[in-house]
């Protein structure tokens, strides 16, 4: 038996936990009742349709050509993308294969809303002019990588499909093996089986009449029934002195696939004479190179096409795209395996595995570099004539003050001679005293102008720093644009500073620091909701000589925050102070909250120019520096005004 207490309780405890479970279930409605809110009303569904397999160095090319126009993170478009792999599995259009693949596309995309397709090469296309109206009705194709084509196959089509063709030009890639190889007699073609390779043997066969009496056309496959890849590397063996090797198409060995990133080191390793070829997809696997059709291109322009459709334009108002964007391109390590001169190849050729050179990769920069250091050394030569004036000026001065003072000297011992010789030696010293006068303010004007003409020059030199900035599209060499620009920055505004005030000697150095980083958060593209700027502003006068590597040792430690300590996005907060305990001894703090510095790095012995550059300044004032860890980074500088 249960007593009366113990099933109150028992009541209770039932009771509470239906109020748990009916709590539990309000939210959940709650929270469900609400749309997402990542996923648009308009979100656009693609389905990308490739003839091959995911792998396959052109197909992937194709797919981020696409992903370059459609980001794939975006969450306004749905794509979809499917891979009939008829490289690997093909029994003809009207086969099992690409019947179940038809059955397949209809029981996933029968109740899909398409709003566009996008394939990829010719077995892609032609299951598409075969199954559109069935599968995918009034959807708009846009193709591209097709090399088989007719204007009379779009007919009944023209509305709803267009694209970009895929044109080989392999007379061009043969035309240059035979320039870059004059003794040439032969050209060994390696062809194989595929719809696509056939389609490109008879464009070959076709185009080997016009070479008759210059070079003879060898196909390796001479009976069109395919080859084994020892078969294709025996006959490889066997060939001439006076031969070249034009790559067309090898993904069969004997029919069955075969990768292409095996099949071609092996082509090239084996034949003794140079490999041509009209496909990117196979530059680095060991072929000289040509003039080679690119995957990205192609997958580029036809997602442009089909971006272009989903924002309003019919079909029928985009041409099949019919004009050539191959490119020549060469492997640099094939170049000088069969010493081949960089300067017989056509204008404009691309290379791969080319030693780098920094003056060949950035010939613009060094160029525009000499170009400031030329401008720097004709303003630090105007400096120095007008440092040389002011010296000249100088001595002039004292030695009209001292030219002076003897005449007073020789006037007052002759004061007693008469009170008319006083006062004109009165009168001659007060003329004298306003010569000097006039001349001390001639030599603070001059101060001023030269300051005026540093900090203008700085300036020059910092916006040339930041129109050749533009122009670079490598993140690591921008960044040592930026670092520079604010270095020169913070000089400049040191002479601005001088100019503007009447003591050319004292900087107020609180009003200067808050200026320098506002101007360092406005490089950065910062605002107060990422990183928190604090700046304890005290009152602190510098001398120049000990401004200026003040400033710099804090535009590197607060850029070195902004870089480093605060990856992600992560929000914190950076704080400035600068304290003077006494007339002479000055204390720089520069904190932040970030992530923190590595235990194992030694800050003094860094070898990155900011963290060189701020222990050069530090010893320059004579200083020390501390460093915290805890919590984030913190620089603790002391020195002495001087």
């Amino acid at each position: 038996m249960v007593n009366a207490q113990s099933s109150g309780n028992f009541i209770s405890n039932k009771h509470r936990i239906y109020y748990y479970i009916t709590a539990i279930c309000l939210t959940v409605c709650f929270i469900i009742s609400f749309p997402s809110p990542a996923v648009s009303d308009n979100q656009k569904k693609i389905l990308v349709l490739h003839s091959y397999h995911q792998g396959l160095v052109w197909t992937d090319d194709i797919m981020e050509g696409i992903y370059s126009v459609f980001n794939k993170d975006d969450m306004d478009i749905e794509i979809n993308v499917e891979y009939m792999d008829t490289k690997r599995y093909f029994d003809g259009f009207e086969g099992k294969y690409l019947t179940r693949l038809r059955d397949m596309y209809k029981d996933k995309y029968g109740t899909m809303n398409l709003d566009i397709i996008i394939s990829s090469d010719d077995n892609a296309f032609q299951f598409l002019l075969m199954h559109h109206d069935e599968l995918f009705p009034g959807t708009p194709v846009v193709f591209c990588g097709v090399n088989d084509f007719e204007d009379a196959m779009l007919a009944g089509h023209e509305l709803v499909f267009t694209g970009v063709l895929e044109l080989l030009d392999p007379k061009a890639s043969i035309d240059l093996a035979l320039k870059l190889h004059p003794k040439a007699r032969e050209i060994a073609i390696i062809t194989e089986t595929t719809i696509s390779g056939s389609v490109n043997r008879n464009v070959l066969e076709q185009l080997a009449d016009q070479y008759k009496g210059t070079a003879e056309f060898i196909f390796l496959d001479k009976d069109k029934t395919g080859l084994t890849l020892q078969e294709l590397l025996g006959s490889l063996r066997q060939l001439k002195e006076t031969s070249v090797v034009f790559y067309s198409d090898f993904l069969r060995s004997k029919g069955v696939y075969i990768n292409q990133e095996v099949a071609v080191p092996e082509i090239s390793r084996t034949s003794r004479r140079p490999v041509y070829t009209q496909y990117d997809e196979i530059l680095g696997l060991g072929v000289v190179g040509g003039k080679l059709v690119n995957g990205h291109s192609h997958g580029q322009k036809a997602a442009e096409m089909a971006k272009r459709i989903l924002q309003g334009a019919p079909v029928n108002t985009l041409p099949v795209h019919k004009e050539s964007v191959n490119t020549y391109m060469f492997d640099y390590e094939q170049l000088t395996r069969f010493n081949i001169d960089t300067d017989d190849l056509p204008e404009g050729s691309i290379f791969i595995n080319r030693p780098f050179s920094f003056y060949m990769e950035y010939k613009a920069l060094v160029w525009a570099v000499m170009v400031i250091f030329v401008f720097m050394i004709l303003s630090l030569a105007a400096i120095f004539l007008n440092v040389v004036r002011r010296k000249k000026a100088e001595r002039e001065l004292k030695k009209a003050h001292d030219e002076l003072e003897q005449k007073v000297e020789n006037r007052t011992n002759a004061l007693g001679i008469a009170n008319i010789d006083l006062q004109s030696e009165i009168d001659e010293r007060a003329r004298a005293e306003e010569q000097i006068k006039k001349a001390l303010k001639e030599k603070e004007l001059l101060l001023q102008e030269i300051h005026h003409r540093v900090k203008n020059n700085l300036t020059v030199v910092h916006s040339l720093l930041g129109l050749q900035a533009k122009h670079i599209y490598d993140e690591r060499d921008r960044e040592m644009f930026r670092e520079s620009i604010n270095r020169i920055k913070s000089m400049a505004m040191i002479h601005e500073k001088l100019y503007d005030t009447k003591d050319l000697a004292n900087i107020d150095f609180s009003a200067y620091l808050k200026h320098m980083l506002k101007d360092m958060f406005m490089s950065y593209n910062l605002t107060s909701d990422q990183i928190t700027l604090n700046i304890d502003e005290n009152d602190v006068t510098l001398r120049i000589n000990s401004a200026i590597p003040c400033g710099l040792i804090i535009n590197e430690l607060v850029s070195n925050s902004l870089k480093h300590a605060f990856p992600d996005n992560m929000k914190g907060e950076i704080h400035v102070a600068l304290n003077a305990y006494s007339k002479d001894e000055i204390e720089l703090l520069v904190r932040d909250n970030g992530i923190g510095i590595p235990e194992s790095l030694n800050i003094k012995a860094a070898d990155t120019l900011g963290m060189n550059l701020v222990n050069a300044l530090i010893k320059q004032l004579q200083g020390t520096i501390e460093i915290n860890r805890e919590k984030g980074s913190e620089f603790r500088i002391t020195f002495r005004s001087r």
